[in-house]
């Protein structure tokens, strides 16, 4: 649980770093990667299935982290071009 945590904290700095530093793209990269990450380690903190896709796999709430941080990095990279 603590990598997980860990992880997403390194992605929300790292999309803090992106919307200050737009151009940076480091830090495009960084995030990418941590999304990557993030979507492996989320499993502790998964919370409830909102989308079943099978038995055995489904959209959670910490599967949402992913497009909310890039949703937010995008908004901010628009309102400061």
């Amino acid at each position: 649980m603590l990598l997980a945590f860990t992880t997403l904290g390194a992605l929300v700095a790292t999309a803090v770093g992106c919307a200050l530093r737009p151009l940076q793209w480091l830090l495009f990269a960084l995030l990418l990667l941590l999304s990557g990450v993030w979507l492996i380690v989320n499993h502790p903190v998964e919370g409830a299935v909102l989308l079943v896709v099978s038995a055995e796999h489904g959209l959670t709430v910490a599967d949402l982290a992913v497009p909310l941080v890039w949703s937010a990095v995008g908004v901010a990279w628009l309102r400061r071009r």
